[in-house]
């Protein structure tokens, strides 16, 4: 059983504000079921969830399947219907966004694409996942896997809302889809892991398709760890990690903008007003942010007093070859800030 109370208020591009708060109680059911017969592992899985502030009662069947070909090969797969009441909620009128807020879904009218009312107001997803896994060696390991996620309906805040007659949301339909590679390697005293992730993840507006603001074409992960002795008191460890800009919408160009607080009376003819109005590009999400890369390292010293009493102590170095990976964009003026330079911590923990 989980509640949940959320609080919204939402300006659009237009100037049109709207506002929601809402309180929800969600009931949910889940069982799962393992059958091994022979060399392959079935496990069928079922929620059922029931929405109380929508009334909507879920029926969600899943499976997974793995087959052991030998010692060292493995098949997998995944497949399973996903439903949820919560609703992301952004500003993508920025250029970094450093913020995302969640909500339960609308209680009021909604209207789809096409202007229809809907009557099913939940988040739907469609999972399916194959992957294959090998032991090359007894400690080196690989494992692939690819994967793909329809998304016949998302609930969203309605960005092209001009008239009070228009519905505060709407409904966009999505698709993600890609393969993710890692390796891993551990032997005493020495692990390393790294992985890399292609994907695409694309949405429906009714009016374009356009790349979602958490679009991630590359992301690369590499992490090594090493004991400097036999007695596992000294630990050095380096942390890579490397990803392609996130995609954001670009500037078109500016103007002043009117805000008709006097309404039909406003002179709009003689008014010169301070605020700046920014016109955005009609292709949404047309822009890429550079490519984002950091180095992490440290070294970890163990001190043990008794069996149970000790002192950890812990250099590390964030950033350490200082690359200047973006943080936030002013577009109005035109400035840029970055995120942390080489950042250097020394702590020290005292447990018993």
């Amino acid at each position: 059983m989980k509640s949940l109370r959320t609080d919204f208020e939402f300006v659009n591009p237009f100037g049109i504000r709207f506002a929601d708060e809402q309180n929800s109680t969600e009931l949910g059911v889940y069982a799962k079921y393992r059958q091994i017969i022979g060399k392959l592992i079935i496990d069928p899985s079922v929620r059922f969830q029931y929405y109380s502030a929508l009334g909507a009662f879920t029926f969600e069947p899943r499976l997974g399947l793995k087959f052991n070909i030998s010692d060292n090969w493995r098949i997998k797969a995944a497949a399973g219907r996903y439903t949820q009441n919560l609703l992301s909620t952004s500003n993508e009128r920025d250029v970094v966004n450093l913020f995302n807020g969640y909500l339960t879904g609308p209680e009021t009218l909604v209207r789809d694409q096409n202007g229809n009312v809907i009557n099913n107001k939940l988040q739907i997803a469609n999972h399916a996942i194959v992957g294959i896994e090998h032991d090359l060696t007894k400690n080196l390991k690989v494992n692939i896997e690819g994967y793909y996620k329809g998304f016949p309906q998302i609930l969203v805040v309605n960005r092209n809302k001009q008239t009070a007659e228009d519905t505060d949301y709407t409904t966009e339909t999505g698709e993600a889809y890609g393969v993710d590679f890692s390796v891993k390697y551990d032997v005493p005293r020495l692990y390393v892991w790294g992985t890399y992730s292609y994907g695409i993840v694309n949405r429906n507006d009714g009016e374009q398709i356009y790349p979602t603001i958490f679009d991630r074409r590359h992301n690369v992960n590499f992490l090594a760890t090493y004991s400097l002795d036999k007695e596992d008191t000294w630990e050095a460890s380096i942390r890579w990690n490397m990803g392609s800009g996130f995609p954001f919408t670009k500037t078109r160009g500016f103007y002043n903008y009117q805000s008709y607080l006097a309404g039909v009376t406003t002179d709009y003819e003689t008014n010169n007003p301070d605020d700046i109005g920014i016109i955005y590009s009609s292709k949404r999400n047309g822009g890429r942010l550079p490519y984002y890369h950091r180095l992490d390292v440290s070294i970890q010293k163990d001190f043990k007093f008794t069996k149970y009493v000790g002192l950890q102590v812990n250099l590390s170095v964030t950033n350490a070859y200082n690359r200047p990976n973006i943080f936030y964009f002013d577009r109005l003026n035109y400035e840029r800030v970055n995120q942390l330079p080489i950042l250097p911590t020394m702590s020290a923990k005292f447990y018993f």
